[in-house]
């Protein structure tokens, strides 16, 4: 069995099956060594049990240690040129050698006052240990320049070995259930994408009720066989019913922000593959927005509906009339059910969307 870039799978399952019988055991061997005192016979002793954990717990050490021995010779040298999780990895290497130098002056050093600190580093640096471990195993892939949401999730796709891939945006609060709702989901209904219902977290921020209310992205309180389609901020991917390589269109700006979810689903539809959206699998978007920034997000929404590529200052000045009909319609549902703060909100987005509109018209036309 050789280990290389990539550990095979019974070496994963012994190096972590140790580390958690040489954690448990040094856990509960510290605390009846330190803690616990029974009567016995002659007076107040050790526990009994104590010396069997500590065995125990020697016996797991010197297993992780020849693992760590085959990870050094092997495993290292080979990943070490791809500088992929390097720092977690010299981390890694450092607190196993720190559990190991204290481990040598537990056993055979006496230093009377001092034997305190070589328990208490023994015991932070085991704690801090797994921690280490689950960092290394975790790889984080980031771009060097923001490329835009298709690219990364391009990225993703390619990179991670898993059929089902997890996917939510960075302001995104996930239920504790969503994860196992959409899994069943995908399995129940045969789908290749499914989506959840997200919430807006902060609606007394009236900018974020606006946003809730015109540009919210769920589908509603019922679940869907064949939605729209699926919004990016939270889905699963079965990535075993389709090609991999660039699955989300990338054409520089244009999917940069928005409208890759929505060509994504296009392309499973001409596949003939199925799309699913659960109304319980539910997470909550974390976003604030103030009205600059709310006007932003409008305005890529429909940046990318319109169909930039082709506007020009006509269709620029039809669409800010359409725009202007759509903000008076809102304002009157508004007052209508007692949305004060969203009236004035309606006005402000349109404002300012005026304002970005007529910027971006100008720079093409500069460039003309």
């Amino acid at each position: 069995m050789r280990i290389g870039i990539r550990i095979p799978k019974l070496i994963k399952y012994l190096i972590y099956g140790f580390f958690i019988i040489s954690l448990i055991t040094g856990y509960i061997f510290f605390t009846l060594n330190q803690f616990v005192v029974i009567e016995g016979p002659f007076g107040p002793q050790k526990h009994p049990m104590q010396k069997y954990f500590l065995m125990t717990h020697g016996a797991s050490a010197f297993i992780i240690m020849a693992l760590f021995g085959a990870m050094l010779a092997a495993h290292v040298p080979k990943t070490w040129g791809l500088k992929k999780n390097r720092n977690t990895g010299v981390t890694l290497i450092t607190i196993i050698s720190i559990q190991m130098i204290t481990a040598y002056g537990l056993y055979y050093l006496v230093l009377g006052d001092y034997r305190i600190y070589l328990i208490y580093g023994h015991l932070i640096s085991g704690t801090m240990l797994p921690i280490a471990l689950i960092f290394h195993l975790i790889r984080i892939k980031s771009n060097q320049s923001n490329l835009g949401l298709s690219h990364s999730r391009n990225i993703a796709v390619n990179e991670l070995k898993t059929r089902y891939i997890a996917s939510i945006d960075a302001d995104v609060e996930l239920d504790k259930y969503w994860l196992e709702i959409l899994y069943s989901s995908i399995l129940k209904n045969g789908a290749t994408l499914a989506g959840g219902r997200m919430y807006e977290k902060y609606l007394s921020n009236p900018f974020n009720h606006w946003r809730s209310l015109r540009i919210g992205q769920q589908w509603g309180d019922k679940d869907l066989t064949e939605p729209s389609f699926i919004f990016g901020c939270n889905n699963i991917l079965d990535t075993e019913r389709i090609e991999k390589k660039s699955i989300y269109l990338f054409e520089g700006d244009y999917f940069k922000t928005n409208g890759e979810d929505l060509e994504f689903c296009k392309y499973l539809k001409k596949k003939k593959l199925k799309l699913f959206y659960s109304s319980k699998a539910i997470c909550y978007h974390l976003q604030n927005d103030d009205a600059k920034s709310l006007s932003n997000r409008y305005w890529r929404y429909r940046y990318y509906g319109d169909g930039f590529k082709k506007r020009n200052f006509i269709k620029t000045i039809k669409n800010l009339i359409r725009q202007l009909k759509k903000t008076i319609m809102w304002a009157l549902q508004d007052i209508i059910n007692l949305r004060w703060k969203v009236v004035v909100v309606n006005f402000l987005v349109f404002y300012y969307f005026c304002k970005i509109d007529f910027k971006f018209i100008k720079k093409k036309l500069d460039k003309i």
